[in-house]
């Protein structure tokens, strides 16, 4: 068994660095950024193998490791869990068959994830543990050249384990006898051996190659869910941002020591991770775009990849598109209907999608669209967030989608109509449990109403962005019919801005279906998503328009009193209560006509703001009992009556009589508890709050401001976090606790400054300039 070449290094097997016999032919060579030895071997004599063992790569890892440019940072908590399926027996508390078992860890995720660098992290780590030596075999199971086999391992790893290349036996079964015989002798000597097997595809690559006993240790990375029932597995996700950053930035310093523009534009960097998905093979790629342009900063290559398709992540030899579409054509060879769903799901709108969603766009049954998303889970394509819900990586759905056959185009059009069509008919039977408009049926599509909503809160980003799907292909139909279904449960929830996005999408759409009717309604919803945003001026321009289509149409179905009714609380809201008070009765008699008694509850409710705005407390309080005595146990009734009760509170202390506001605001409070009405629960416990300060029972009204706060917090409402904070500091000084009530309107005033709200800003600024003024020490003359 002759060879040629040159050798560098000592004489002794275990000691020689760097060899190479005979010519490379054959598979390629992925060596990476291995330190330490690496072995091609070319033997003439032997019979040649499956796949040759030209192109094996098989390196043996110096100790101490011979410096490169590697960068590996964070995965702490995957650093501890591998080392310690490494780490060697340390007493008898391990198990009396510790000291001689095999432990096979499998370091699995998507391609470019860095399961290859966390390998050689952990085996640089723990090089003393292994005396017997650190081997690095890539088994090339993703590469175009063929799958590296045991067969094609044998030879070049028995000459890294110091067997003389004249004991090495010809025949692959011989050669595997010899293999098992050696890693039993290293294990009886206590000199256990650790084989990492790099980009394992199947499990038959490495059938042969694992240790039957001796206390060695095994790492397998892998992209795919290989059948090691032993295995312990460990799955690897993307970087967190600042990890993500620090990656960027070592990269750049690496290239050059002065260059910080990872750090010195954090907002661009954090940017660019986004566009790379925070995926280490992407973030490898950008650092050497922007080391080739000295000139470009972070935030502008950011831009340039999230225009450009994943074809645009490539520098030099190393492009992200080459390993995703080894992972996304080896699925489609062995599951091509999986591959398919991939990329119908690469098409469809939104963060996730869910079983059912999936099943749709197949056009297949739910328990046959799980089994093909458990195949894409396992090729490590997508991952499973919660049962029966799951996500596509932005890159790996960018290649999908770029990587589309071209008779797909049919396919995937028909796919997204279903999906419009299920989303509108499932989103109008969840809404039938949100409004329950009374003599309206409920949808059995869900059992409860909690249910449905449960249902509209899970998929509320996808249904906002399939608004915007069906508006960017012109399926009008589809954008207004899911736009005017999601209105009271974005309203409901506070989800605002999104109410407003999809309502003026609906009112393109209806500008293009031209059905006046229909346009009068996308108006109105338009003028209801400003006015709740704030935005009074632009709200009434909206209302202004509805109410002239429908003065136009002679409209009889109360449309023009639910605009009246609108530009009644957007003039309140302006402290137009004379103007406001006018406008509700419009409103009031409009629906007492038509017979519509939720039209007219809401009127009264609406007419008895504006009265509290102009003092006439006692004709509010008429009007308040008149809505509530209208009210019947149904929930929008009774949500209505939630309202009503809340705004017979402010009747109440307007007349001096702030005890019984306090039982009213608590009913209003318990009602919109009841309903899950997290916002109006929010305004109720503020309301509670003042009627207890007007009471004098501060301590309670600190509980209540408190309260209010939290929820505020929950949902996010920073505007209603400062308004809670300045209550909190009135309360703590009605109590006298000064130092604390300037403390909390310290913390109003930096959150109503942040939310660059200056009417906020003034109002605490005026409490603050008065606390001083009450605890200023008179000058002594």
């Amino acid at each position: 068994m002759g060879s040629c070449g040159v050798t560098n290094g000592d004489t002794d097997p275990e000691l020689v660095h760097n060899t190479v016999t005979g010519g490379v032919s054959g598979l390629a060579v992925q060596a990476g950024e291995i330190h330490g030895n690496v072995v091609f071997h070319h033997h003439e004599n032997c019979p040649a193998p499956s796949v040759p063992e030209a192109g094996t790569v098989v390196a043996r890892l110096a100790d101490p490791p011979v410096p490169g440019n590697e960068v590996f940072v964070g995965r702490d908590a995957e650093v501890s869990q591998l080392l310690a399926a490494l780490a060697p027996c340390t007493g008898a508390e391990d198990g009396a068959d510790r000291a001689t078992s095999v432990v096979v860890s499998a370091v699995a995720g998507m391609g470019g994830v860095g399961k290859s660098a966390l390998a050689r992290h952990c085996a640089l780590t723990a090089l003393r543990w292994f005396s017997g030596g650190v081997f690095w075999i890539d088994l090339q199971g993703y590469s175009d050249g063929g799958l590296v086999t045991a067969a094609a391992v044998y030879s070049p790893l028995l000459r890294r384990l110091g067997v003389p290349a004249d004991r090495i036996p010809d025949q692959t079964d011989e050669r595997a006898a010899v293999y098992d015989q050696v890693l039993r002798d290293l294990g009886a000597a206590g000199r256990p051996v650790l084989l990492v097997l790099d980009n394992a595809s199947t499990a038959s690559q490495l059938q042969g190659l694992l240790p039957a006993s001796g206390g060695h240790r095994v790492v397998v990375t892998t992209r795919d869910t290989l059948a090691l029932p032993s295995a312990r597995r460990l799955a690897l996700g993307v970087l967190p941002l600042e990890d993500a950053i620090t990656m960027l930035d070592q990269r750049l310093r690496w290239h050059n020591p002065e260059d910080d523009r990872a750090l010195t534009d954090p907002v661009g960097a954090a940017r660019l991770v986004r566009a790379c998905g925070a995926l280490p093979l992407a973030l490898l790629i950008a650092a050497g775009l922007l080391n080739d342009e000295p000139h470009l900063d972070a935030d502008t290559l950011a831009g340039q990849l999230d225009r450009a398709s994943t074809d645009g992540f490539a520098h030099g030899e190393t492009r992200l598109d080459t390993v995703l579409t080894a992972s996304y054509e080896r699925v489609r060879r062995r599951a091509p209907d999986a591959a398919r769903l991939l990329s119908l799901i690469a098409h469809a709108p939104g963060i996730d999608v869910s079983t059912e969603s999936a099943a749709v766009l197949a056009d297949t049954t739910v328990d046959r669209a799980r089994a093909l998303l458990r195949v894409l889970l396992q090729a490590y394509l997508l991952t499973a967030t919660v049962l029966d819900r799951w996500r596509v990586h932005d890159l790996v759905r960018r290649h999908a989608a770029d990587h589309a056959r071209p008779d797909d185009d049919d396919n995937i059009e028909a796919a997204l109509t279903r999906l419009l069509d299920y989303y509108c008919d499932t989103t109008r039977a969840a809404d039938t449990h949100v409004r329950m408009l009374p003599d309206d049926a409920v949808s059995e599509r869900f059992v409860d109403r909690e249910e449905a909503l449960a249902w509209l809160d899970t998929e509320h980003p996808n249904l906002v962005a399939t608004v915007q799907l069906a508006a960017g292909i012109n399926c009008h139909t589809h954008t207004i019919n899911l736009a005017l279904a999601l209105n009271k449960f974005l309203g409901w929830r506070r989800h605002l801005l999104d109410l407003l996005t999809v309502q003026e999408l609906a009112l393109e759409a209806a500008h293009h279906v031209g059905d006046p009717y229909i346009l009068a309604d996308a108006w109105n919803d338009v003028g209801l998503a400003q006015l709740n945003l704030g935005r009074i001026s632009q709200a009434i321009s909206a209302f202004q328009q509805a109410l002239c289509i429908c003065l136009e149409l002679g409209d009889n179905h109360g449309r023009e009193g639910a605009v009246w009714g609108h530009i009644g609380l957007a003039l309140w809201h302006l402290d137009q209560f004379e103007e406001a008070i006018a406008a509700h009765q419009i409103a009031g008699d409009i629906f007492h006509d038509l017979g519509n008694r939720y039209g007219e509850i809401t009127a009264w409710h609406n007419l008895g703001l504006a009265l509290v705005g102009t003092g006439r407390f006692e004709q509010a309080v008429a009007v308040f009992q008149r809505a509530l005595d209208a009210c019947v146990d149904d929930v929008v009734v009774r949500h209505d009556a939630g309202m009503a009760w809340g705004g017979l509170g402010w009747a109440l202390i307007g007349l001096g009589r702030p005890e019984e506001a306090v039982l009213a605001h608590q009913t209003a409070r318990d009602i919109f508890a009841e309903l899950g009405d997290r916002h109006h629960e929010s305004t109720a416990w503020h309301n509670v709050g003042l009627a207890l300060l007007k009471a004098g029972r501060f301590g309670e009204a600190l509980t209540a401001f408190q309260r209010d706060l939290d929820i505020c917090r929950e949902l996010s409402d920073h505007d209603g976090e400062g308004v809670a904070w300045g209550n909190i500091g009135s309360a703590l000084m009605e109590a006298g606790e000064f130092d604390e009530a300037r403390a909390s309107w310290n913390r109003a005033l930096h959150t109503f400054q942040g939310n660059n709200d200056t009417d906020g800003a003034d109002w605490i600024l005026q409490l603050l300039d008065d606390l001083d003024n009450r605890t200023a020490t008179p000058l002594s003359l």
